[in-house]
């Protein structure tokens, strides 16, 4: 009986422990993180010459398997893409689903941001 208590009290205090681990990473991600990041993020797809994003892009997944898959890309841009989406995979495969959320909304707010370096699209 001993044994059951210790085990289950010992999965309590590792519970609370990741709990206040996941709401202290989101709380820094909300306050400083997410623009710090997506400035970075920005400065990469700028300093790597990344093409301009289509006007409707769903997620950054999508953008980057665009730019992996194109065959007129020149291939660095193609590799660099596709290292990108290789990244955030391992990072959910690893089992950091935190992580890789707001690893994708700190993309996206980057990738909203790298649009707007580009000229206006013709109507």
């Amino acid at each position: 009986m001993g044994f059951f208590g210790i085990i289950i009290g010992l999965q309590c205090i590792y519970f609370f422990i990741w709990l206040k681990t996941f709401l202290w990473s989101w709380l820094l991600f909300w306050t400083t993180g997410r623009k710090k990041m997506a400035t970075l993020f920005e400065d990469f797809l700028y300093k790597n010459r990344l093409p301009q994003p289509p006007e409707y892009v769903g997620v950054i997944d999508d953008y980057f398997s665009q730019v992996a898959n194109d065959s007129k890309m020149h291939p660095a841009l193609r590799v660099k893409a596709a290292i990108e989406l290789g990244t955030m995979a391992g990072i959910k495969t690893a089992g950091r689903h935190s992580m890789g959320m707001q690893l994708h909304l700190a993309y996206e707010d980057a990738l909203e941001e790298f649009s707007r370096r580009f000229p206006p699209r013709d109507e």
